[in-house]
């Protein structure tokens, strides 16, 4: 099954040339959030009928920057236009991490869903990167619970990036590991627009660039809670931005592998 399955059928893709105004509820109400019903069930689309939520509210989103190929990297999800409003959790599940990603700071939750992946055989984990509040941190969710709110932390323009994986986890992903997220999303009302290229950089935000996809840019609330946030602010300004690395704070910290493992149990139950 090719993850970056196009759904022309299913999901209104909207070019156009002039900059689309989302409609987006700051304050949507689940009810409203969730009146996304009856997707279009495809029979080569196995994620047809997992029933997602979309992870803003409002039926017409703008696209910044889409899944896929661009400039000197592959970006694994989308980017959402998408200015300090509420985020939403995709599906019921439980949050697999919380915390700061990268040496930027930005801030990120992981939902586990309970959907398995028909391929991999793993839970389906979505990723919601650059939040300017984190209103979960740790337990179960239900679909279209306020899980947090869009921003620009990592050092970037207000928008929410979003992507799913079928690799059951969220650090050392590469390309293969990833699935469009439109894909999940085949509903009639739902449409996308998308930016081109006759909107200048200051219209169109500053994209993100992916770090490496490895352990030592995930800082786990577990950790930083135990440590205390202001001394964790603290070591990072101490030091060099390549030296912001996990390993460098468990040992300036003295936290040991198993008392990571014991931090993380006890914050996520899992």
């Amino acid at each position: 099954m090719k993850k970056t399955l196009l759904l022309a059928s299913s999901v209104a893709l909207l070019f156009t040339g002039a900059l689309q105004t989302t409609a987006l509820a700051v304050n949507a109400s689940s009810e409203s959030h969730s009146g996304f019903v009856n997707p279009q069930f495809d029979p080569s689309n196995p994620y047809s009928n997992f029933w997602w939520g979309f992870p803003l509210a409002g039926s017409q989103h703008t696209i910044t920057s889409d899944y896929g190929n661009r400039p000197g990297e592959f970006h694994k999800g989308i980017d959402l236009r998408a200015k300090f409003i509420n985020v939403y959790a995709a599906q019921n599940g439980t949050i697999l991490g919380a915390g700061n990603w990268g040496s930027n700071g930005g801030l990120y939750i992981i939902l586990q869903t309970d959907n398995t992946d028909p391929d991999s055989g793993k839970k389906i984990i979505a990723r919601y990167l650059h939040l300017s509040e984190q209103n979960v941190k740790s337990g179960r969710v239900t679909k279209d619970q306020i899980i947090g709110v869009s921003g620009n932390s990592g050092g970037v323009d207000p928008h929410l990036h979003f992507d799913v994986n079928n690799a059951g986890k969220y650090t050392g992903l590469t390309q293969a590991d990833m699935i469009d997220p439109k894909i999940f999303y085949p509903y009639p009302r739902i449409t996308f627009t998308y930016l081109n290229a006759l909107f200048s950089a200051e219209d169109v935000g500053t994209y993100e660039v992916d770090e490496d996809e490895n352990d030592e840019l995930f800082f786990d609330n577990a950790l930083i809670d135990f440590v205390g946030r202001d001394k964790f602010e603290n070591w990072k300004k101490t030091i060099e931005k390549d030296e912001v690395k996990l390993s460098n704070f468990k040992e300036y910290f003295e936290i040991s592998n198993e008392k990571e493992r014991e931090l993380k149990l006890n914050y996520y139950g899992i």
